[in-house]
């Protein structure tokens, strides 16, 4: 029978640089909300309602032109416009550690021309419980069945 010859103070101190490295380059599964939102536009590519999948072609959704269908995010407020001419402006709030997401239109947002693909995505946006993605592309749930993704590249 052999004897270890590992000094017994070695593998505590493994253990406790283990913990230490993980600590000291921030080891954490909380989303950094600065880097997926602030100061980004997010263009619609994307539109499931239901568990349907509404726009066939992603044009349609630019159909208003390159001035429609963005939101941009900025510290805890939002503005975009959906269809030409209806602007949205409001504040969100996400939670990076459960992914959890909600926005508050301002008095200043209408639909003055609506649409049945605008009111799907007003009605996705304004009852948001959840997030996913990153900086390149984010999805917006109203729950599992109801989502709008967003690029922040505009495809057309």
């Amino acid at each position: 029978m052999t004897k270890s010859t590992t000094n017994p103070i070695v593998r505590p101190i493994s253990y406790a640089l283990i913990i230490l490295t993980c600590l000291l380059s921030g080891c954490s599964t909380e989303d950094d909300l600065n880097e997926i939102f602030i100061g980004n536009t997010f263009h619609i590519t994307n539109l499931t309602y239901n568990s349907t999948t509404i726009s066939k072609d992603l044009t349609e959704l630019y159909e208003s032109g390159n001035e429609a269908y963005y939101i941009v995010f900025n510290n805890q407020t939002f503005q975009g416009t959906l269809r030409k001419g209806t602007h949205i402006e409001g504040t969100w709030h996400a939670d990076g550690k459960n992914n959890r997401f909600s926005m508050k239109f301002g008095s200043s947002t209408s639909l003055p021309v609506r649409s049945d693909i605008q009111d799907k995505i007003y009605d996705i946006l304004l009852n948001a419980q959840s997030y996913s993605g990153d900086s390149n592309v984010l999805k917006i749930y109203k729950d599992s069945s109801s989502f709008i993704t967003l690029s922040s590249r505009k495809l057309n």
